[in-house]
């Protein structure tokens, strides 16, 4: 149990820590790699809108090849997995975006 408690710990550390914490700053106040994530966020986004969801998937990779846990990327790369089909891959992000919430 108390192995699990530290493992419960050092995850909540790195949300806290994480890109994460960034998603609310202001442009001129956010990391590179902030920078980098959200903007490629914000393509994945713009690639849905406009019905090209395997480049939207794409765009989210990008973001979350810098913080795996980018919770905005998680969930916008979950929604065009669902348009796709790939229900086990939205399934995956959906969690990860709920257990990273709940903590």
């Amino acid at each position: 149990t108390h192995n699990n408690e530290q493992h419960d710990d050092e995850e909540n550390d790195y949300y806290s820590t994480g890109l994460n914490h960034e998603i609310f700053l202001d442009y001129g106040s956010k990391s590179i790699e902030g920078l980098l994530c959200a903007t490629y966020t914000n393509l994945g986004k713009t690639y849905f809108m406009s019905n090209m969801f395997e480049r939207a998937v794409q765009s989210h990779n990008q973001c979350l090849s810098y913080d795996h846990r980018y919770i905005d990327a998680l969930s916008s790369r979950g929604q065009a997995y669902i348009i796709l089909g790939k229900y086990k891959e939205a399934a995956t992000d959906f969690f990860q975006v709920l257990y990273m919430d709940s903590n």
